[in-house]
């Protein structure tokens, strides 16, 4: 016989003279039940809050179990704490946190979870579980939650739907250049890095994008593969036109095929290619842009990063040559005539500093340009400075003052 005290009358009646076995009762479901990750990437250490709305109360010295989907790890060695939000508001009306030790730690079948003693409540429970490493898969799996009773019998239930994981920074990169010098062609681009996701398999790809500001490539062209050489790893290079763009454009190396660890595709401690025939941009200082780099498999990106080299691009020679006046103390003109490594474009400007044996007055003048296709403008800037400016007034596509090689030379 059941009896319901709410309606204070027998509801059910059940008798059976032929059977001993007594009714099973079923857990409840849990009303409501989330799970969010704080850090949502694979492979990382992350912050897990969790949000439950009961059915049935939590006695004193019940519990809650959160089983964590496969990949993830909870260990005892992290110490892995719990703060769960109370009953009790605060002054301001909020409510009071308190700190809750997560006690007992499990792994079974490949399961992680993590046990909570002392948790009696009834209604909405919100509490976050720190330093829980995620599984290096796209996506998380479902989370299982279920409310305990000091017997460690189920109360409520329920499932959290599966957290889409982003990937994950790949770990020491360094970007190098073979040549530094601003304009220079023929440049190699030498790029390390360490995998971070473990599901990197032997047949994953590697995708290099680069910033057409900083370093250039004929277009339609390739770079070189100058290291690993195909028997280590590196099998060809195709253009990649999911991360092409007007600014910057993409490649994707093929590895070799074969067993697993016969190339550079694998998990070894680091990775490194380098390419070639790129030109540096004609002017000097850091790089604008950055290079990407991501490891892939199928259309799942794993690990990315993006980085540039430390060092700075330095100017180009300039090929100098200036003629003084004849005698020490005299008031003369003098002639100065470049060579210019890199293209003088329209808007630059050209800087003359003179040493303070030398007097400039006032009432100099700038004239007799030879070499530049228009003439310039010119100011003493400021004592033993004077900065001669090219301006384009025509109508147009400003052009080059000078080519890349090309001559020129003016009169002070």
């Amino acid at each position: 016989r059941v009896n319901d005290p709410l309606l204070n009358r027998t509801v059910l009646t059940w008798f059976d003279k032929t059977s001993s076995v007594s009714p099973q009762l079923v857990a409840n479901e849990l009303w409501a039940v989330s799970v969010d990750l704080l850090t949502p990437i694979s492979l990382a250490f992350t912050d897990v809050v969790v949000s439950l709305t009961t059915t049935s109360r939590i006695p004193a010295e019940g519990g809650i179990r959160v089983a964590f989907p496969d990949g993830f790890e909870v260990s005892s060695y992290t110490g892995v704490s719990v703060r769960a939000l109370g009953t009790t508001l605060t002054a301001a009306g909020d409510r009071a946190e308190r700190v809750i030790a997560a006690r007992s730690f499990e792994r079974e079948n490949n399961v992680s979870s993590v046990l909570l003693f002392e948790f009696a409540n009834r209604g909405e429970v919100l509490f976050t579980i720190r330093n829980v490493r995620t599984s290096k898969f796209a996506a998380t799996g479902p989370f299982y939650v279920e409310t305990l009773s000091p017997t460690n019998q189920t109360l409520d239930f329920g499932t959290a739907p599966s957290v889409a994981l982003g990937p994950n920074q790949l770990e020491n990169v360094v970007v190098m250049l073979s040549d530094y010098t601003a304009g220079a062609s023929g440049v190699e681009v030498t790029v390390s890095f360490q995998l971070v996701n473990t599901y990197f398999p032997e047949q994953g790809q590697v995708v290099i994008r680069f910033p057409l500001q900083d370093l250039f490539l004929a277009a339609g062209q390739l770079p070189d593969i100058r290291s690993p050489p195909a028997s280590d790893g590196i099998n060809g290079i195709a253009f990649f036109p999911e991360l092409s763009d007007a600014d910057s454009v993409a490649f994707e190396l093929t590895p070799v095929t074969g067993a697993p660890g016969s190339g550079s595709f694998t998990l070894s401690s680091a990775f490194a290619f380098t390419l070639g025939g790129f030109q540096n941009r004609n002017s000097s200082g850091p790089m604008v842009g950055s290079i990407r780099v991501e490891t892939r498999t199928g259309t799942r990106v794993l690990d990315l990063t993006d980085a540039a080299p430390a060092q700075a691009l330095t100017p180009g020679s300039l090929a100098l040559s200036v003629a003084f006046p004849a005698r020490v103390g005299d008031v003369g003109s003098m002639r100065v005539s470049f060579t210019v490594s890199n293209p003088l474009p329209a808007d630059a400007q050209i800087e003359l500093l003179f040493p303070a044996e030398i007097s400039v007055s006032e009432a100099v003048e700038v004239s007799g340009f030879d070499g530049l296709s228009v003439p310039p403008t010119w100011a003493l800037s400021a004592p033993g400075r004077i900065l001669v400016s090219l301006v384009w007034d025509g109508e147009g596509p400003a052009p080059d003052f000078l080519r890349a090689g090309e001559s020129a030379s003016f009169e002070i």
